[in-house]
């Protein structure tokens, strides 16, 4: 999996039954091991929507960058337009320093 990944390759696991284990291990075994950047996003719970997702990226990008120019508590309080426009701005610039943040989502079709 990590081969497709690596050449910008998503990976869509679904059919009968939880894949949560599957995913976990990998996890597990190829990207906290080799010291990759991963959020896992537990879709399955109610309040979990785009604004979760935005919100675990920015501290991603807090964590990472100090060039990040506000808290969490304000990037919270503005509009999920904004949200994504700001994520997506910083990312794009942080290409140059190959930095790459894995996303796991459990549940996806939950909802």
């Amino acid at each position: 999996m990590k081969f497709f990944q690596d050449c910008g390759f998503n990976i869509l696991v679904h059919g009968v039954g939880s894949k949560r284990n599957i995913l976990n291990d990998y996890l597990r075994d190829k990207l906290y091991q080799n010291g990759h950047d991963v959020t896992v996003v537990n879709g399955y719970h109610s309040g979990t929507g785009m604004k979760n997702v935005l919100a675990s990226c920015f501290e991603f990008l807090a964590m990472t960058n100090s060039a990040v120019e506000m808290n969490a508590a304000s990037f919270k309080e503005r509009n999920i337009r904004f949200q994504f426009k700001f994520v997506l701005r910083k990312f794009q610039a942080e290409k140059e320093y190959e930095r790459v943040l894995y996303f796991v989502i459990h549940s996806l079709d939950k909802g």
